[in-house]
């Protein structure tokens, strides 16, 4: 089986955010709801190690298996499994960020899972761009 690049993971993402709908994507106010939430229920991610654990307080944090809980431990796993920086990770995976690279900022915290996933193609192909 081929090796998938970031690009195609990210493309995969968006792709099943796209089949979600319009209200699912931030219902709770853990980042779990949100599109790093989302793809740690995907089985081609779960296998690469993305995965949820609840810390001491209640909070959900996406995770790799090995990862303890913690304040970045979620931008750290985007960032392994995605081949992103953390600032990529933040833009693409929290609310209303900025990016270097980009002219836009990222969806707000109400944004349907359609307008995530053309957020998220929209930066591939922007990072495809400077490749």
């Amino acid at each position: 089986m081929k090796q998938q690049t970031p690009a195609m993971r990210l493309n995969s993402l968006a792709d099943f955010l796209d089949t979600l709908p319009a209200d699912a994507l931030f219902r709770y106010e853990s980042i779990m709801a949100g599109p790093l939430g989302w793809a740690a229920q995907m089985p081609e991610f779960r296998r690469l190690g993305l995965g949820c654990i609840e810390d001491n307080a209640g909070k959900i944090h996406v995770v790799l298996w090995d990862q303890p809980p913690s304040v970045e431990s979620s931008l750290v796993a985007a960032s392994e499994i995605f081949g992103l920086r953390n600032d990529e990770a933040a833009f693409l995976f929290q609310p209303g960020r900025r990016c270097v690279m980009c002219a836009w900022e990222s969806p707000g915290k109400g944004a349907t899972a359609g307008v995530v996933a053309t957020h998220i193609r929209r930066f591939v192909k922007a990072k495809e761009g400077l490749e």
